[in-house]
C-alpha cells in the first residue's frame, strides 16, 4: 500500500495500486462491452486513468499520437513516451515502455510493438491526425477506429472513493497555499508578490508548479475598459494592493493527478481594521445565494442546462469566466462558460460526479466577489469538498 501526503486517523491515506486496479476494470469491462480489442490514448487525463503514471513533462504543444495502449486480450498496458521507469506503476514491466521520439519511423516502429494491435478488429482512440490515421491503416488494416472519449467519459466522470480522497487532498494543499498567499495581501503589496507566495507555499509542499495560471488581482470598482460588463481582471500585475481592495484570489494544483481548484475574495485591511463595510457584505450575500441556487442543481440526472437555468435564476448577468465545470484528472465535462464561454452542451450530471461552482458578482463603486467551491453529487444533495473559510465575510459554513 502507497500513503499518499494525507495521512487518516482512522488508518491509511490512498491505496494507489488498488485505486489503478479499480479504474483499469472498469475500462476493461467497457472494452468488452463495446467489443473494442485495443484502446489507444492520446490525452493525459485518460492516459493517466488507465495506467496510474506519473507522466513526463513536456515543455511542447504537439499534433495527437498515442502515449497509452490498453489490450483488452490480456489487460497490459502499454506506455508510449516514457523515457524511463520513474514514476510508471510496477505492474507495467519495462518491456512495454517506448521512450519520447520524433522521428516518424521510430514512432511507427513503437506502435507496432504493441501486441494483439495488429490483428485488433475495433480500435478505440481519444483523438487523431492525418499521420496516425495512415499509421493505423498500416499496422491494423482490419480496424475500425471508435471514439474513446465517447467510452471513457461516464467512466471517469463518477468518482471512485480514492479518487475522492485525492481530489481532497489537492484541495487541501491549495487552500493551505491560498491562505499563506491571503496573509499577504496587504496595503503596500504587490498582485505578483501575493502570486509569488502562492507558488512558494505550493513548492514546500512537494509542488513545484500549478494546474493553471491563478488570480491574484485586485477586483476593479468600475467598469470603464471592460468589454463583458462584469469587470475581473484574471493576470496579476506589478500593481500595488490599497486599502479596502477587494482582492481575487485563485488557485489549483495537482496531486496524483487529480486537480484541486480553489478561489476567494479577501478584503485588504487598512491600518484602522473595521472589517466589510455593509454593502461587501451584501456582495458576499449575493455571492453567497448565487451559488446556493447552482448547488441546488447539481443533482443526479441533472444537466449542464439546469445549471445555466439555475444562473439565469440568479439575476447575475454572466461572468467573464467559467460558472462551474466537472473536475479529475484535470478540467472534465460538464462545463458551463461564462459571458466568454461555448454555447452548454447538454451534458448529464451523475452521482458520483465532482462539480467546481464559480459565481462571480460585482457591484460598481465596491468590486467583486469571487469564490471557488467544489461539491460532490450525491443521491441525497451535493457534498461540499472545500474547507477554505470565506472570513471575514462569513467564518463558519
Amino acid at each position: 500500500m502507497t500513503i499518499t501526503t494525507m495521512a487518516y486517523e482512522d488508518g491509511a491515506g490512498i491505496d494507489f495500486p488498488s485505486l489503478r486496479a479499480q479504474r483499469r476494470a472498469r475500462v476493461l469491462a467497457a472494452l468488452a462491452e463495446h467489443d473494442i480489442d485495443v484502446l489507444l490514448l492520446g490525452r493525459q487525463g485518460n492516459a493517466r486513468y488507465v495506467a496510474g503514471h506519473r507522466p513526463l513533462w513536456r515543455a511542447v504543444v504537439t499534433g495527437w499520437g498515442p502515449v497509452c495502449a490498453l489490450v483488452r486480450a490480456d489487460a497490459a498496458v502499454h506506455l508510449l513516451v516514457t523515457t524511463w521507469d520513474d514514476g510508471v506503476p510496477p505492474d507495467i514491466p519495462r518491456e512495454r515502455l517506448s521512450g519520447l521520439v520524433w522521428n516518424p519511423r521510430l514512432i511507427q516502429a513503437n506502435v507496432a510493438r504493441i501486441d494483439g494491435l495488429a490483428a485488433a478488429r475495433r480500435i478505440a482512440v481519444d483523438g487523431m491526425s492525418a499521420s496516425m490515421a495512415t499509421l493505423l491503416r498500416d499496422l491494423a488494416p482490419r480496424a475500425e477506429l471508435v471514439d474513446a472519449e465517447a467510452l471513457l467519459r461516464p467512466l471517469r466522470s463518477v468518482k471512485l472513493p480514492g479518487e475522492v480522497r485525492c481530489l481532497r487532498t489537492a484541495l487541501a494543499l491549495v487552500e493551505g497555499a491560498l491562505h499563506e498567499a491571503a496573509a499577504l495581501a496587504a496595503p503596500g503589496a504587490r498582485e505578483l508578490t501575493v502570486k509569488g507566495a502562492f507558488h512558494a507555499a505550493l513548492a514546500r509542499n512537494g509542488l513545484n508548479h500549478a494546474a493553471s495560471e491563478g488570480t491574484f488581482c485586485a477586483t476593479p470598482r468600475e467598469a470603464a475598459g471592460f468589454a463583458d460588463g462584469v469587470p475581473l481582471r484574471l493576470r496579476p500585475s506589478a500593481r500595488t494592493l490599497g486599502a479596502g481592495d477587494l482582492v481575487a484570489l485563485s488557485g489549483a494544483a495537482h496531486h496524483a493527478g487529480y486537480e484541486g481548484t480553489v478561489a476567494r475574495t479577501r478584503l485588504v485591511a487598512g491600518p484602522a481594521a473595521s472589517g466589510p463595510t455593509a454593502p461587501r457584505r451584501a456582495l458576499y450575500r449575493r455571492w453567497r445565494a448565487a451559488y446556493d441556487r447552482l448547488a441546488a442543481a447539481c443533482r443526479p440526472g441533472a444537466t449542464v442546462r439546469d445549471l445555466a437555468a439555475a444562473w439565469a435564476a440568479t439575476g447575475e448577468p454572466l461572468p467573464p469566466l467559467p460558472i462551474a465545470f466537472g473536475i479529475g484528472l484535470g478540467v472534465e465535462p460538464p462545463f458551463l462558460g461564462g459571458a466568454r464561454g461555448p454555447a452548454p452542451v447538454d451534458a448529464p450530471i451523475r452521482a458520483g460526479t465532482v462539480l467546481v461552482l464559480q459565481p462571480y458578482v460585482w457591484e460598481p463603486g465596491e468590486g467583486g466577489y469571487l469564490g471557488a467551491e467544489t461539491v460532490l453529487v450525491r443521491d441525497d444533495g451535493p457534498e461540499r469538498l472545500s474547507r477554505l473559510s470565506h472570513a471575514p465575510f462569513e467564518d463558519e459554513w
